[in-house]
């Protein structure tokens, strides 16, 4: 055997792998647009799930109860909050939201939300305990008796 004979067979094989090469359609480089859509997102969630509205003995208005929260939002977002009084409670039962506008994400507030009783008649006072449940962006719940539900909408 002739003393190049290695080296022509590596030859061989090396211009066989650069061909191979050529017609597989080696490495190349592309630019590509691409277009990223982020969903508007926000919840609530309320630091007590149970409350108690106490209801004086001889009538009037009720204490305020204020329920804490923290909102969480990647949008700028409103509070709504709704209730519905327990079945047969008297008065005029309201929630209120103590904040109008949340822009900055994962903010707790320690009143966000302010339940009372007006027109409460003689004779009717006591603990009244309330559940308040909080939602997210798209969800509007409607309070059963009994509950407070706080709602966001996108500002």
């Amino acid at each position: 055997m002739n003393k190049h004979g290695p080296i022509a067979v590596m030859a061989g094989a090396l211009v066989g792998l650069l061909c191979a090469a050529a017609t597989t359609g080696a490495a190349t480089s592309a630019t590509v647009n691409v277009t990223i859509t982020v969903l508007p997102f926000a919840e609530v969630r309320m630091d007590s799930e149970n409350v108690e509205v106490y209801l004086p003995a001889g009538g009037g208005n009720s204490q305020p109860v204020y329920v804490g929260g923290t909102v969480t939002a990647n949008c700028s977002v409103m509070l709504l909050a709704e209730i519905k009084a327990p079945s047969g409670a008297p008065g005029r039962w309201f929630a209120t939201p103590m904040v109008a506008e949340v822009a900055h994400p994962g903010t707790h507030f320690d009143r966000l939300v302010r339940i009372n009783v007006l027109d409460v008649p003689p004779g009717y006072g006591g603990n009244v305990s309330i559940q308040v449940f909080g939602s997210k962006l798209g969800e509007t719940p409607m309070p059963n008796p009994g509950q407070v539900v706080v709602t966001l909408m996108q500002n």
